[in-house]
């Protein structure tokens, strides 16, 4: 494969925290804004499927650069509508082979119809909602350290 000068960018990459002083104690994941989120166009076969910590890739709308895919995360500043694109931090309603971050948001998601995904992760103080008419599909893993509601239907395979 070659390389042509549209694949190189020259900017600061805003790593979460690549200075502190306590060498393992540096975060050298993607703050929000970063010119590397979504940088990479997802039929690069140089991407691995995954990150360094095993975050499926890509996350948003395309491969992030370098080792960490930035997780997308539910913000719901618009609403509880899970199928909201502005109410995700990737601006991109997560699907299958995603892996998105429930966190504590003034709206909670609510799912009214079928979502596939590849792994959810549920914070402590977030909140999710499958109304009866909704059905999540998670082919990996849940990991639930905050709220579930479960009306409707939940695969975990």
């Amino acid at each position: 494969q070659s390389l042509s000068s549209s694949d190189f960018i020259e900017a600061n990459p805003q790593f979460v925290d690549a200075t502190n002083n306590t060498l393992s104690s540096r975060d050298y994941s993607l703050s929000i804004g970063s010119p590397a989120i979504d940088h990479v166009d997802s039929d690069q076969s140089y991407e691995s499927d995954f990150d360094i910590s095993g975050v499926s890739r890509p996350q948003g709308n395309g491969f992030d650069m370098g080792a960490y895919e930035r997780l997308n995360t539910w913000d719901g500043s618009e609403s509880s509508a899970w199928t909201t694109a502005n109410n995700w931090s990737a601006g991109v309603v997560p699907t299958s082979g995603r892996s998105p971050l429930i966190v504590s948001a003034s709206n909670a998601p609510e799912i009214t119809s079928t979502v596939s995904l590849k792994d959810l992760t549920i914070n402590s103080g977030g909140s999710l909602t499958i109304e009866t008419n909704g059905s999540l599909n998670i082919n990996g893993t849940l990991t639930n350290s905050g709220s579930l509601t479960i009306n409707g239907t939940v695969n975990i395979d």
